[in-house]
């Protein structure tokens, strides 16, 4: 018996971490995507530079309170695909040809292993079902796919192919997309 109430206890310790916090940090938000081009399946990845968070319960109890309602806006013209010719390429035959230049994000419910993540692209929301875990260091790592036709971004896309040969007229519509929020104790 005593052996299981220090394992308990035990694992209560090194789980209360992941359980409960205070707020985000907000210097550690990453977003990455990444898209298909030609029919090989070539993929090009990159991230947003300019990322605003929006925690709105930043005292919460638990993670769950905390990630529900969180919302970050991207200033897609912030786009790096960790290259000039490849960002610039993605700005002025992709981004350019959207109805907005910003990208809304909101975690609207949180299950065990999911995320329903609201995004709203080129003027177009959806629901979007992201797996989540956490690492070792209370960083929780989301991954999910949206797409292109989801949110009416074939006619960008069909110019993006049309215009840069290296795509050889070929873009995939399914886009892997990550996000990482560091989860701390203390606000900073």
């Amino acid at each position: 018996m005593k052996n299981i109430l220090k394992t308990s206890i035990f694992c209560a310790v090194l789980l209360a971490p992941t359980l409960y916090a205070s707020c985000f940090n907000t210097n550690d938000v990453n977003v990455k995507w990444t898209s298909f081009k030609t029919l090989s399946k070539i993929g090009v990845s990159g991230h947003f530079n300019d990322i605003k968070l929006n925690v709105i319960n930043k005292n919460a109890t638990s993670v769950k309170k905390l990630l529900e309602n969180t919302s970050v806006n991207i200033n897609l013209l912030s786009i790096d695909a960790k290259s000039k010719i490849k960002t610039s390429n993605i700005l002025k035959y992709f981004v350019s040809n959207l109805k907005s230049k910003n990208l809304q994000a909101k975690i609207v419910k949180v299950y065990d292993k999911t995320l329903d993540v609201k995004i709203t692209l080129n003027e177009t929301s959806k629901i979007i079902p992201m797996k989540y875990k956490f690492s070792t260091n209370n960083e929780l790592k989301a991954k999910g796919v949206i797409d292109a036709l989801d949110f009416n971004l074939n006619k960008a896309l069909n110019i993006l192919n049309k215009n840069v040969a290296g795509h050889l007229n070929k873009g995939w519509l399914d886009i892997p997309i990550k996000f990482n929020l560091q989860i701390t104790s203390k606000c900073i």
